[in-house]
């Protein structure tokens, strides 16, 4: 993938092993959310996400935020919770 932006919902479903591979990834919005388990049920499965890229001159989206990476923006969240 290009880049990903998350206006909504995405959820990593429990119970699969799942691996998401972008140049970048916004999280952007209020109640937008990019959940990977939760504190009460964490995920147990493999769950990898994989920044690529090397174009150290692009910009993501034009906002000055660097050639890769995972961006929460504008009351966006992202809630990462593990088994341990």
């Amino acid at each position: 993938l290009g880049g990903v932006t998350i206006q909504g919902a995405l959820v990593f479903e429990e119970g699969r092993d799942i691996e998401l591979t972008a140049r970048w990834i916004i999280v952007e919005g209020r109640g937008s959310i990019l959940r990977i388990g939760s504190e009460g049920s964490p995920h147990k499965s493999r769950a990898v996400i994989t920044l690529v890229g090397t174009d150290e001159s692009e910009n993501v989206r034009g906002l000055d935020l660097g050639t890769k990476g995972l961006f929460v923006l504008n009351g966006g969240s992202l809630e990462i919770h593990g088994a341990s």
